[in-house]
């Protein structure tokens, strides 16, 4: 069976992953043979989070050379090869199957994600800030600068809880009104404006934010990659030819 678009792309995605662990692996061995030599020959051996390592002489030096040359080589090597065919596949344009909506599921799981992610830091780091005066012995509760603090924690601890609501709201994919919205009624989404928030140094930092407005309300904002875009917008205009579709690219240090 021919896999479609989609999949391949996940598949390549997945691979690149495994390629990049494999070759990181590879690096830390070289970084353990090396350190771990020359430490031994002062007679001191590397402790990882409070185990020891045994003492590295030449032999084991040497294998765990060995070693790390092999998985950095086959690593990159690998890696390579799914960037090319993962470069060779973004010169198509995927084509939605209306047999195959998985895309939107795996979408809203992403979003789920993030917001989860985004919510315990931005809580965690909210609670921290209000807590910051009671901890530091020399600062004043009551004064100006811990009053500052409050508010600014207060602010980033409630964006914190906001996040995590939207991402219960995603708890049971399926059942949530994103999801039925999409799947059921799509023709009540007017437009979908993304933002592209590209990184100044590299080009592989990309995050791309989808916008589903219906009228002038924002419905979700989800967090989907270039095919899961494309595969969207294609999905939307099916059932809206009017839909208002906008772009814009900021970027950050």
């Amino acid at each position: 069976m021919k896999m479609n678009y989609y999949c391949v792309c996940n598949h390549i995605h997945h691979m690149k992953l495994l390629w990049s662990i494999l070759k990181i692996s590879g690096i830390a061995s070289l970084l353990v043979a090396v350190l771990g030599y020359i430490a031994g020959k002062f007679n001191y051996v590397i402790v990882l989070k409070g185990a020891e390592l045994p003492l590295i002489d030449g032999e084991v030096a040497a294998g765990l050379i060995a070693a790390g040359l092999i998985l950095t080589f086959t690593g990159h090597f690998l890696l390579k090869r799914a960037e090319k065919k993962s470069a060779d596949l973004s010169e198509e344009k995927p084509v939605l199957e209306f047999s195959n909506l998985d895309f939107i599921e795996q979408t809203l799981k992403r979003t789920r994600r993030r917001n989860y992610i985004m919510g315990i830091f931005f809580g965690a780091f909210g609670a921290f800030m209000i807590a910051v005066p009671f901890l530091d012995p020399e600062a004043n509760p009551s004064g100006g600068g811990s009053i500052f603090l409050y508010g600014f924690g207060a602010l980033i601890l409630a964006l914190g809880v906001f996040m995590l609501f939207k991402g219960i709201q995603l708890n049971n994919i399926q059942e949530s009104p994103v999801y039925k919205t999409i799947m059921f009624s799509p023709q009540q989404i007017t437009g979908l404006k993304i933002q592209v928030v590209q990184s100044a140094y590299t080009k592989h930092s990309r995050h791309i934010n989808a916008h589903l407005m219906i009228g002038a309300k924002a419905l979700a904002v989800l967090s989907v990659n270039e095919t899961e875009l494309e595969l969207l917008r294609q999905y939307l205009l099916k059932h809206n030819p009017q839909l208002d579709f906008s772009q814009s690219v900021q970027k950050v240090a």
